[in-house]
């Protein structure tokens, strides 16, 4: 069954035109796509569970490919760079988890997905935009990785860069009202004091 749905999946991938590689054997497809911060990478697995079709997906970013030499950061930049990501991870992202990855130090986005129904290209299309918040926070914590910038002044400079890209947005005419990072989740400053001690 879990090489029926990534079949599935793979039909309405073509459908959509993206270009990906379909590893029956390994049980996974894998695809890349070039957001607008930096280029991300996806791996995508199905599985079984009674009564249930699962996807997970597996979106990234190659810390490595942006000159960050992820061995050599003091370690204190990157608890920073934590700080930042959990503060993510409960306010902004809806759905998975934002993450370092330690075995590579990969800025990686994790989500497991049920499917209850046959899959739809416009289904698998909401899914992989999804994934590009895996790039959408890459400019803040590429910044506090590289000491230029506290977790403190990474919130407040995503949200002036959320800010500004709405307002773009809305005087070319695209305001939708759509969050620029999919979720939904209110971005709007508060006067909620920061979770985690200095």
């Amino acid at each position: 069954m879990a090489n029926e749905t990534l079949a599935q999946l793979a039909g309405c991938l073509d459908a959509l035109g993206f270009r990906y590689d379909l590893d029956e054997e390994d049980g996974r497809i894998r695809s890349s796509f070039q957001g607008e911060n930096s280029p991300y990478w996806v791996s995508i697995r199905a599985a079984e569970w009674p009564g249930a079709r699962l996807l997970r997906f597996r979106a990234y970013v190659s810390l490595r490919e942006h000159d960050i030499p992820v061995m050599a950061l003091v370690p204190a930049r990157i608890e920073e760079a934590n700080r930042f990501i959990n503060y993510v991870n409960g306010r902004w992202i809806d759905g998975g988890h934002l993450f370092l990855d330690p075995n590579d130090g990969d800025l990686t986005l994790d989500w497991v997905v049920p499917c209850t129904s046959e899959m739809t290209p416009e289904y698998a299309g909401f899914l992989l935009r999804f994934l590009g918040q895996v790039q959408h926070f890459l400019p803040e914590v590429w910044t506090i990785l590289t000491g230029n910038m506290t977790t403190l002044e990474a919130i407040n400079a995503h949200r002036e860069r959320d800010e500004a890209s709405r307002k773009a947005d809305e005087k070319a005419g695209g305001g939708d009202g759509v969050p620029d990072d999919v979720t939904g989740a209110d971005d709007e400053p508060s006067d909620e004091s920061f979770p985690f001690p200095f």
